[in-house]
């Protein structure tokens, strides 16, 4: 998994199932840096606004059951303003 997955990846943390957002959510944090994230989405002019909302949506919906996804969500929300 690459940087290129990670918005199909994030998908699975509004499944309804817990265990699967769990999956998900170690999926994310063993295999993605939020450097890498950055460095590609900009290189690549994805739509950051797009997945900024995404990220706010997960976020205030309380999708994540781990700190540290939530952690690295809030992370990656305030590097992709800047």
């Amino acid at each position: 998994m690459g940087p290129h997955t990670f918005r199909t990846v994030i998908l699975g943390l509004y499944d309804e199932d817990w265990s699967i957002r769990r999956i998900v959510e170690k999926e994310i944090l063993e295999n993605y840096e939020i450097g890498n994230l950055v460095d590609y989405l900009l290189k690549e002019n994805s739509n950051i606004l797009s997945l900024r909302l995404t990220i706010k949506d997960i976020l205030e919906k309380d999708l994540v059951v781990n700190r540290n996804t939530s952690m690295f969500f809030e992370n990656l929300f305030k590097q992709l303003d800047e």
